[in-house]
């Protein structure tokens, strides 16, 4: 997690002017979003657990100012309300921020749910940064939604930005 903090910190740093969102689907048609301007994809990746291979993957595109990212993990056992709350305590945690606050606990398209935000603290590797991210459990898979920024928030673009998250 603390690399994906860290790679928000560079992206935001890197940010270009203002982008039209564009729909955008997943190469596994799994999930579909609008990002501002074309998405880049990571490489899947794996990581070893006492529990089992957890593999990720991450989406993300850069526009004023703000960092746009999906990221997606399979776990090797079913995600639950409890997990997605560990999720958000992790994410505080990687950037020494206070706890998350969440902001809705409602289910989303059926599935259990979490949207919170952080604020992380200026560090060595970055700026202080503004995450919103809204957790999403299917089966055994996670999706994390996240826009974080150094600058002040463009609630109406957070807004497109989650609402435009569809499991397909």
């Amino acid at each position: 997690m603390r690399q994906a903090i860290l790679v928000l910190a560079i992206l935001v740093g890197s940010a270009a002017a203002r982008a039209p969102f564009k729909s955008y689907t997943s190469p596994d048609a799994k999930f579909s979003i609008s990002f501002p301007g074309s998405p880049n994809v990571s490489a899947p990746a794996k990581q070893k657990t006492d529990e089992g291979n957890i593999f990720t993957e991450q989406h993300f595109a850069v526009a004023d100012d703000a960092a746009y990212i999906v990221l997606t993990a399979d776990y090797p056992f079913a995600i639950d309300r409890t997990a997605l709350e560990s999720i958000a305590k992790e994410q505080a945690m990687s950037c020494g921020a206070p706890p998350a606050t969440i902001l809705s606990d409602k289910n989303y398209q059926g599935r259990p749910a979490l949207l919170f935000s952080v604020n992380c603290p200026k560090g060595s590797n970055h700026e202080a940064l503004s995450l919103m991210v809204q957790t999403v459990a299917d089966g055994n898979r996670v999706y994390r939604i996240l826009y974080g920024s150094s600058d002040t928030a463009d609630h109406a673009r957070i807004d497109t930005f989650l609402i435009s998250f569809h499991i397909n």
